[in-house]
């Protein structure tokens, strides 16, 4: 099958969505796909070992089977609401030129947020006539509207329509949890077309390394009881809570907190760590995906937070890195998020409630005067993210419902590629084939 992949953030960005969709594209040429990546050019969550390439408007190659297909953009990041807005239309506008001139496409697949390349997916179905898969991460605009940080009702009206718009004109709808395909099954979308598509971690690539003092060493962390944040330091994340748990915890001179990623929210909190004189508190800059698995390595725990106000089910994706190294998790969240239930049910960590400092506090106090429970929930979130979230399982799986429509080219593939899948395929709902005929695409 020939499937076009529309994403805002690709490899050498060192984001996670970076990450899951260059592992995405490069695993489906494993199963004998053909794909197509358009990407905007890359700005922005560089390492400094990372190489940016020299176009200043596009750029076009081929890496590891994938064909990627990069043109410049307006700013998204670090930019004012009216600036990234432009940012967003032009992304949208671009791939969308850009996919008219993709020959023999049969699926497009679009990683949202934006939500806009809704738009850009519509219109290349109806202009190439093939389906598209919506890849929803961020249930745009609840979440903002859940933060605060969208407030003009007339705004609010047009993306609904915009938002559910995409939604019934997709030939399949992803999430990352049940909560929110409920989302999107409760605003009118049929069930059949929304699927529950975990997030995954490359459990190869992210492995228990025991004990790695490079990162301790160079940082003067080596007999520190470290607690890890790393990621989007943005509004949502709330990392303040961490702050305070850290102004909470000062007496224990063992525990440090360490603050690995960038964001808009970066600068603010390094200025609340110089003024309030923070000492166990570390904030270090975004770091490639090949020295992620050591970093992760020289902590003895994850941390996950997200405000409370966030009322969307969201379920970061951080939690299955730390597990994959064999890192417990404490977790101060919304209650409304779906890792409330996936961490009870691993047994790999805590999980509070958001905002709360003092008990996130009083949970990294325990951790760290019991190593036992340390390594025992450790272990524990190996063997589930394993079980669950490997990128072996979701990707076959992913490969199986892109067959689902458009079964005459998975029969056509099936007898080029025979025995090339790679793993456990979960059950799954009905064909969509029979759901899909007779649609305009």
């Amino acid at each position: 099958m020939r499937i076009l992949i529309l994403t805002h953030a690709y490899p050498p960005e060192i984001r996670s969505t970076s990450v899951q969709m260059a592992e995405l594209a490069e695993g489906m040429v494993q199963l004998g796909h053909q794909v197509t990546v358009l990407a905007p050019l890359p700005k922005y969550n560089l390492s400094d070992s990372s190489q940016v390439h020299p176009s200043l408007f596009f750029d076009r190659g081929i890496k590891n089977g994938v064909t990627v297909i990069r043109i410049a953009t307006l700013p998204i990041h670090f930019a004012g609401p009216f600036v990234r807005a432009f940012g967003y239309a032009s992304i949208t506008l671009g791939f969308f030129i850009l996919g008219l001139f993709q020959k023999n496409v049969d699926l497009v697949f679009a990683y949202s947020t934006p939500m806009t390349l809704g738009l850009t997916c519509v219109a290349l179905k109806w202009f190439k006539r093939v389906p598209f898969v919506f890849n929803v991460q961020d249930l745009f605009p609840q979440n903002a509207i859940d933060l605060g940080l969208l407030k003009n009702r007339v705004l609010i009206v047009g993306l609904r329509f915009l938002e559910i718009f995409a939604y019934r004109r997709a030939a399949l709808i992803t999430v990352h949890s049940k909560g929110n395909a409920d989302y999107i099954i409760g605003h009118g979308i049929e069930a059949h077309r929304v699927r529950v598509m975990n997030n995954w971690v490359d459990t190869e690539h992210v492995r228990p390394l025991g004990v790695e003092l490079s990162f301790r060493q160079k940082w003067g962390l080596e007999e520190k009881f470290v607690a890890l944040f790393a990621g989007v330091m943005g509004y949502a994340q709330d990392l303040d809570v961490i702050l305070d748990a850290a102004k909470e915890i000062k007496d224990l001179s063992c525990v440090r907190f360490l603050l690995v990623g960038d964001g808009v929210e970066k600068n603010r909190l390094a200025g609340r760590v110089r003024g309030e004189g923070i000492g166990n508190v570390m904030l270090k800059p975004l770091m490639g995906n090949e020295e992620y698995p050591k970093l992760l390595a020289g902590v003895d725990i994850g941390l996950v937070t997200l405000r409370a106000t966030m009322k969307t089910p969201v379920v970061p994706s951080k939690i299955f890195g730390y597990w994959a190294a064999a890192k417990p998790v404490v977790a101060s969240l919304n209650r409304e998020s779906d890792a409330n239930e996936i961490i009870g049910r691993s047994g790999a960590g805590f999980v509070l409630p958001a905002g709360n400092a003092v008990e996130l506090a009083d949970k990294i106090r325990y951790l760290a005067g019991h190593p036992d429970a340390v390594e025992r929930m450790g272990l524990q979130g190996r063997r589930y993210v394993e079980d669950h979230f490997s990128k072996k399982v979701c990707l076959n799986l992913y490969s199986k419902f892109f067959d689902e429509i458009n079964p005459a080219t998975a029969a056509k593939r099936a007898k080029e590629t025979q025995g090339t899948t790679v793993g456990h395929h979960s059950d799954r709902a009905p064909s969509l084939a029979t759901a899909i005929q007779g649609k305009d695409f």
